[in-house]
This record gives C-alpha cells, structure tokens and sequence, in this order.
C-alpha cells in the first residue's frame, strides 16, 4: 500500500521510481560502489530495501542512524553484527570469527584492536552487498573508514551500497572527487532521488486514497501537495493519518512539524556553543524565504550581534551540505517544507 509508513519493499508498492529502481538493480549485480542519493523522506531506504529483495542478492544493510552518539569501530562492528544476525549465511561466518562472541548478554567484540577485527569481519564477507544507510555518519568515528571501504572495492568480492540525505556530508566523507581520498577515483554509479512534480504528487494521494477505500475532495488534496510539495514521505505521512481518521490536514502538519525539528534538533547539537548562530541563520532563511547572504547576515546580527563574514559563509556551507538549505541564483531557501514550518513555529531552537 503506497499510504504504508513503514520502508517499501516490493515495486508494486513504490510510485514513479521506475528508472531509479532499474539502475539501482542493474549496479547490484555490476557496480562496486553505488551512492543512493537524495533529502530526508525522499525514499531512499524504500528503493534501496526493494532494490535488494527484487534482485535477490545476498545482503546485509546498517542504518547507521543506530549507532550511539560518539561512537566508536567497536560500536560499528556489533552494528553490523546485529544486522546481519537474521541471516544463516552470515550467522555461519560470525561462527568462523573467533574475536566476536554472541550470547545472551549481546555481542562482544574479544580484540584490543577493534580496527583489526573491522577488516577481518569486512573479508568474510565475501560476494554480498553490504548496504551503509546514512553512511555519512560513520565520519566521527575515530578511524579512517575510506581506506577501509577503498579496501573493500580493490581486495574483495563485496559491493557496497552507500546512501545519505545528507548528501554534502557524504561526498566529502566519501571524498571521491578529492586526490587525497583513499576512494579517488574509484568508477561508482550514483541513483540520485527527487521530488515529486505536482502532477505526480496529486496522482501519488488520489492512487494511495484508490487503494485505502477513502474519498478525499479535490480541494484537500490541493492544499496537501501545496503544503508538503512533492516530497513523498510527507505525502505519505499526511495520507496515512488521514485514513487512520485524522482529518485536520493543519494537525498533521504540525505533528509532522514537530517530528523534523526533533531530527534537526539532533543534528544541531553537533555544533556546540555555535548551535545559536546555525538557528539564527535557519530562522533568517525560512523568515525570509528566498533570501542573498547580505539579507541572512543583517537578520542573524540583529539577533545575536556581530558574525563574522567567514564565519557565516562557513557555517552556510555545512547547512548546504546537511540537506537543510539550498542556493538557487544567490539566493537560499529551506529545502523542506516542513522543517521551514517547524522552524518559523520555533520547534528548532
């Protein structure tokens, strides 16, 4: 059912990801290292799960998004361990590997060095499709994972799947398009997600309120697209509660809205003491909607006082590169319409 808030598993249930559903099947089996890229609630975990059972590889896939805060290589490897733990094929290497344990009390990882026991778990792997969801994350571990992943691309058998809503953050964790990465120049296949176009969006909630039984008037469905645009995790978000019986299109926009600032709220706290200057710059942006750097700096010193201009055009940069807002000919704006809600009801803060 398209209105299923839980990740897409079967293409009957995806809508209008048909080229990206072929190309990301097609780089299961030929490519060894895929980016799935695109903004929160675009549907990346939904093709990527229906991706991997469609083409009925072997695979085990991290949402790395369950990694505690600081976390370290031993954090990272009982992650993949629990991951893979539903499969007989991988509970037989855990077997072979001698440094992990598994009982009752969890998973212990038995080594001094857990960056050896990292390789050496990766190299039993063998010819499998090892998916990292929200793979930029994995940057504040203290080990330099891109060797690691160049590793798994030149000496062994795995495919990697790496995705990110964070897409700034994942490219310069990635670092391919830098010399100095150990993944420079490395051959990839990137499937890229969009938003759905009005049209499509309108099709999207009358064909998934088709399927659920209900009748919605032309005018309720309008203003939802108007209101969350084409992104269809808020889509599917309002048309799940609506036939749940919530009928109030402005209660679940609200709820919706409280629900991204708790995301972004998180986010946030990465940046200390200089959290107050990033929630100024936001509520500049989305204040102002469509707003040049000169509009953003006048609006961030009038609350909180001088801002460096290197200073602002750095943390603007790392807003970019976090999904949050975008430049289109100068100017920036939220790229969500719902963390632009939350933030102007003072959810972010």
């Amino acid at each position: 059912m398209l209105f299923d808030p839980e990740p897409k598993r079967r293409s009957i249930d995806l809508f209008d990801f048909d080229n990206e559903l072929k190309s990301l099947m097609d780089a299961l089996i030929k490519d060894k290292l895929t980016l799935v890229t695109g903004l929160r609630r675009y549907g990346k975990t939904s093709l990527i799960l229906t991706g991997l059972n469609e083409s009925k590889v072997k695979y085990i896939y991290v949402d790395c998004r369950l990694l505690p805060d600081n976390p370290t290589v031993r954090d990272f490897i009982i992650l993949i361990v629990n991951s893979g733990l539903s499969n007989s094929w991988f509970r037989r290497i855990i077997k072979r590997l001698d440094f992990i344990e598994v009982g009752a009390l969890g998973i212990r990882v038995k080594l001094k060095r857990a960056s050896e026991g990292l390789i050496r778990l990766i190299e039993g792997l063998g010819d499998m499709v090892l998916v990292l969801d929200e793979a930029q994350l994995l940057r504040i571990i203290k080990m330099n994972l891109t060797r690691l992943l160049a590793y798994i691309y030149d000496n062994t058998p795995t495919r990697l799947v790496l995705s990110g809503s964070e897409v700034g953050l994942l490219y310069d964790f990635l670092g391919i398009h830098d010399p100095e990465s150990p993944l420079f120049g490395r051959a990839y296949r990137e499937v890229r997600l969009r938003p759905l176009d009005r049209v499509k969006a309108l099709d999207f909630l009358r064909l998934g309120f088709n399927q659920a039984g209900v009748k919605v008037s032309d005018d309720d469905l309008t203003r939802a697209v108007d209101e969350l645009d084409g992104i269809i995790g808020w889509l599917t978000y309002f048309g799940y509660n609506y036939v749940k019986g919530v009928r109030d299109l402005d209660a679940i926009i609200d709820d919706a809205s409280r629900l991204a600032a708790s995301e972004v709220n998180k986010l946030l706290n990465i940046y200390g003491i200089a959290r107050a200057r990033y929630v100024a710059i936001l509520n500049a942006v989305a204040t102002l909607n469509r707003v040049n750097w000169s509009g953003i700096k006048n609006f961030v010193i009038a609350k909180l006082g001088r801002i460096p201009d290197t200073t602002l055009s750095i943390m603007l940069k790392n807003l970019e590169k976090a999904g949050l807002i975008i430049k289109v000919n100068g100017e920036y704006m939220i790229t969500d319409p719902i963390i632009r809600k939350a933030i102007l009801r003072g959810y972010i803060k």
